[in-house]
């Protein structure tokens, strides 16, 4: 089953061959791949989801799939990270994939899991949701 879903890697590589020109699309596949992943069921399956992704490319994208993939690592119950998942130094700004209208930044923010804003990125839980 996981060939067929948009895995952490994946999602790396998709990115990498669209950010520049596309970040909606990248911010809908990072939102794809969180649905994904609740369709698995098996350890290994969800381990392998996990497996460490090349480099996008981009700071600001590598620091947001590794604040997602910590989120969903965590939802599932793992409580120690992988090492791939620490070793991202935090952005030196707060960036937020399009940029965002200035007025909403702040509720943005607010609503940000810890594990990506830790991270320097703001991209609220609601953003992660299915539509």
């Amino acid at each position: 089953m996981i060939e067929n879903l948009v895995t952490y890697p994946r999602l790396a590589a998709a990115i990498r061959d669209n950010y520049a020109t596309d970040p909606v699309f990248c911010t809908r596949l990072v939102r794809q791949t969180v649905q994904h992943l609740t369709l698995l069921t098996d350890e290994a399956e969800i381990a392998e989801f996990h497996a460490e992704p090349p480099s996008t490319g981009s700071a600001e994208w590598d620091a947001l799939i590794a604040g997602v993939a910590v989120h969903t690592w965590s939802l599932g119950g793992h409580l120690k990270l992988l090492p791939w998942m620490l070793d991202l130094k935090p952005l030196d700004n707060f960036w937020e994939p399009g940029g965002g209208p200035t007025r909403w930044r702040d509720w943005n923010l607010i609503n940000t899991p810890p594990s990506l804003s830790e991270r320097g990125v703001i991209f609220p839980s609601q953003w992660l949701q299915a539509v």
